[in-house]
């Protein structure tokens, strides 16, 4: 994937009148933020971890590993699905979130991609002994399942940006 580098603001074409970035920056934003907002979950776990179900440190870093890597593919079919379908025709902001069937979109995709990480899982487990496997199974599963809404976004945001800015 081309890259502007850094200050290069050439191609000005490509650059959002509302975020004046790159798309693929505006993204890889995106999605930043949503690890932000979910690593705010990580206390909560270490109090939990440490007076209700007393995991280990290497069991407290393997859940904190794993619920990050989980999460991408949510976040990224979540992402994918608000560029291929902007909702940007509400005359009051509360319809902008309320009436936003994007959400929904997003939640059933991202259900459905965790249902099969699930199947992908029970497999391992069910076929192998010891957990490690079925850790990694989890692990490249999510990354491969989120990685997928990230290329096709990869390949469209520049198009799509440049459709919602005009």
């Amino acid at each position: 994937m081309p890259q502007l580098p850094p200050g290069d603001y050439r191609n000005r074409r490509l650059i959002s009148r509302i975020i004046p970035v790159h798309p693929w920056e505006q993204i890889k934003g995106k999605i930043l933020y949503s690890y932000i907002i979910s690593f705010l979950a990580v206390p909560l776990l270490l109090i939990l971890s440490l007076f209700i179900i007393r995991w280990s440190v290497s069991e407290f870093i393997v859940v904190v590993i794993l619920g990050m890597a989980l999460s991408f593919p949510g976040i990224t079919v979540g992402l994918l699905i608000d560029l291929l379908r902007p909702y940007l025709t509400w005359d009051n902001p509360q319809k902008a979130i309320k009436q936003n069937i994007n959400v929904l979109l997003g939640m059933v995709a991202g259900g459905g991609i965790l249902y099969l990480i699930y199947l992908a899982a029970r497999f391992v487990l069910d076929n192998t002994k010891g957990d490690f496997p079925v850790y990694l199974t989890v692990l490249v599963t999510s990354l491969f399942f989120g990685i997928i809404p990230y290329a096709i976004m990869s390949g469209i945001a520049v198009k799509r940006y440049r459709d919602i800015n005009n």
